[in-house]
C-alpha cells in the first residue's frame, strides 16, 4: 500500500482551528490519517459559507453524465449494490480527485468602466491569496476584440495549483478594450480547458465565465451561438462545465436604470451544465459577494470521486462514510443510473481508476464538515 504524498497539501477548507488536507496522496491510500488523510468529510468546505446549492449541482452532473450519458459503465459491478457485510476488514484512506478552474473574464468597456470592475479584481486577488484555496488549479484569460477563436486558446496565465500562479494573475488586470467577442472566446477557452482534462486524469476542469452580457456588435456573438459552443465543451468526452457570473445585476454607470436583461446568461450556464448564472448586484459589498461566488463555484465543481489504489481490484472497491461514531456504507452500484435516491458509488468506464459518488452521497460529502471517507474492498 503506497504512502507517498505530493508536496502540495490541498487545503480548501475554512474550518476554524484546523487545516483540511486534500488530495495530498496521489498514489495508493495511506495508513496515516494525519499525514495523508482526507479529513473534514474530505469536503474542504465550510458548512455555512460554501455549501450553496451543492446537492442540486451534484444531481445535475449525474443527470447530464449518468443515466443515458455515453460512457456510463453498466457492467463494472455485479448486482444492484454491494452489501456491507460482503466487505473485508481492510479500510483505508484514499485521495479525492482534484479540481482545475479556468476564469474567463470579459474586459470590455461595459465591464471595466462600471464599479463592479474594481470589486472583481479585489475578489480575484482575495481568492488566489486565500490559503484555503491552496491546491486548486487556477488560471485566467480575458476576451474582447478578436473574432478568432484560436486567439483565446492560450490563457493569459495558465492553470496551475494555487498559490503558484497568484502573483502572475494579480499582475494581469487589463485596461478596458472595446469588444465583447463572446462566442470566439468561449470556443477557444474551452479548447484550452479540455486540454487540461486530457493532461491530468486526476483533476476535473471547469470554466468560470464572468461577463455583463452577450451583445457583440463586432463579432456577432449571440445567445444561441455562445450556448452552442459551451454545450459542445460540456458534452465533449473531455467534459468541461461552465459556470457563469453575471456582473452588473443592478444600476451601473452604463446602465443607471438597470434595464439590461441578464437572463440570456442563464442559457449559457444551462448549456454548460450549471443551470443558471450567478447574479452579482453592484453595491458596497460586491467584492465580498464575488469572492463568495468564486468560493461557491469551488464547492460545486469539486469532484465527488476517490482514487482506487493500484493494489485494489476496481470491481471490488466500495466506500464507507464515518462521521463521529456513526459509520455508513456507501455501497457499490453498477452505474450512475442505478444510484436512485440512495448514497452509493460507482465506476465509470471512462474513469476506471476512480469511484464516483451517487448524488445523495455527494450532497452528504459537501454538506457535512466533519467526517471521513474510507475505501473498502468488497466481494
Amino acid at each position: 500500500m503506497g504512502t507517498g504524498c505530493n508536496e502540495a497539501i490541498y487545503t480548501l477548507g475554512r474550518l476554524p482551528g484546523e487545516v483540511i488536507k486534500r488530495n495530498s496522496c496521489r498514489d495508493a491510500g495511506t495508513t496515516s490519517e494525519h499525514s495523508c488523510g482526507i479529513e473534514g468529510a474530505s469536503t474542504g468546505v465550510d458548512a455555512d459559507a460554501r455549501v450553496g446549492n451543492d446537492a442540486e449541482s451534484a444531481g445535475s452532473r449525474t443527470d447530464a453524465q449518468g443515466a443515458g450519458h455515453p460512457g456510463s459503465d453498466a457492467s463494472s459491478s455485479p448486482g444492484p449494490g454491494t452489501p456491507p457485510d460482503a466487505c473485508s476488514s481492510d479500510r483505508r484512506l484514499t485521495a479525492r480527485k482534484g479540481l482545475n478552474l479556468y476564469l474567463l473574464v470579459d474586459d470590455s468597456l461595459s465591464v471595466v468602466l462600471q464599479p463592479a470592475w474594481n470589486s472583481l479584481t479585489l475578489a480575484i486577488s482575495a481568492f488566489v491569496d486565500d490559503p484555503g484555496n491552496t491546491g486548486v488549479g487556477f488560471g485566467i484569460g480575458y476576451y474582447g476584440i478578436s473574432c478568432n477563436g484560436s486567439d483565446y486558446m492560450t490563457p493569459t496565465v495558465r492553470v496551475a495549483p494555487l498559490p503558484d500562479p497568484a502573483q502572475a494573475i494579480k499582475s494581469t488586470y487589463p485596461l478596458p478594450i472595446s469588444g465583447k467577442a463572446l462566442t470566439p472566446a468561449v470556443t477557444g477557452a474551452l479548447s484550452y480547458a479540455r486540454s487540461l482534462v486530457f493532461a491530468d486524469a486526476d483533476r476535473d476542469t471547469s470554466m468560470i465565465l464572468v461577463t455583463d452580457g452577450i451583445a457583440d456588435p463586432l463579432c456577432g456573438s449571440t445567445e444561441a451561438s455562445a450556448a452552442q459552443a459551451i454545450a459542445a465543451g460540456f458534452q465533449d468526452p473531455a467534459s468541461v462545465r461552465t459556470y457563469v457570473i453575471a456582473l452588473g445585476a443592478g444600476p451601473t454607470l452604463l446602465d443607471p436604470a438597470n434595464i439590461i436583461d441578464l437572463s440570456p446568461l442563464d442559457a449559457l450556464a444551462a448549456a454548460g451544465g450549471t443551470k443558471q448564472a450567478r447574479r452579482i448586484e453592484v453595491n458596497l459589498s460586491t467584492n465580498s459577494e464575488l469572492t463568495t461566488a468564486l468560493d461557491d463555484t469551488v464547492t460545486a465543481a469539486l469532484p465527488c470521486a476517490y482514487k482506487i489504489p493500484s493494489d485494489v481490484d476496481p470491481s471490488r472497491a466500495a466506500l464507507e462514510w464515518q462521521s463521529g461514531t456513526d459509520v455508513a456504507p456507501w455501497p457499490r452500484v453498477s452505474s450512475a443510473a442505478a444510484c436512485g435516491d440512495q448514497p452509493g458509488c460507482f465506476v465509470r468506464k471512462e474513469a476506471p481508476t476512480y469511484l464516483e459518488l451517487c448524488p445523495k452521497a455527494c450532497a452528504m460529502l459537501k454538506a457535512t464538515p466533519h467526517g471521513t471517507v474510507f475505501l473498502r474492498t468488497c466481494n
